[in-house]
């Protein structure tokens, strides 16, 4: 039997850092995937059970992949206001297999540049550590 546990990759910027996910960051997902601003374009928001269950997702395919959508937690006060990594999709688009990037954040942490400071450093990691040809960004 094979260990697919890899080691997850932790990055880091100016402001913030980009880690594994901690079950104990559940209620800060929460947060954010039950507001409807933040949900605005998906099917709809999630419950705490349906944020327990995404929470698990994310983890396991960090676990499998040893990156993904890391867990976004501010510098200064340690406090995960979302998520910003790299994916690969599960849906059935012409384009697969691929990775895309995406991001979510909480709302109160929207409009002071925190996404695209991770985006660039999750960009930079798939390309120099993951020798990817191209990250695609999907709009739903």
């Amino acid at each position: 039997m094979h260990d697919t546990h890899k080691i997850i990759h932790t990055l880091s910027t100016e402001r913030l850092i980009l880690r594994e996910w901690r079950n104990s960051d559940l209620l800060s997902l929460y947060q954010m995937v039950s507001d409807p601003d933040v949900m605005k374009f998906f099917p709809s928001v999630l419950s705490e059970l349906e944020a327990q269950d995404f929470l698990k997702a994310i983890q396991d395919r960090m676990t499998q992949h040893g990156w993904g959508m890391w867990a976004c937690e501010l510098k200064a006060t340690q406090e995960v206001i979302g998520f910003v990594g790299l994916n690969i999709p599960q849906d059935d688009f012409y384009f697969n297999p691929c990775v895309e990037i995406g991001w979510r954040l909480r709302k109160e942490f929207w409009h002071q540049g925190l996404a695209q400071e991770a985006a660039k450093e999750a960009l930079k990691f798939g390309f120099t550590e993951l020798n990817l040809d191209k990250i695609v960004a999907l709009q739903l």
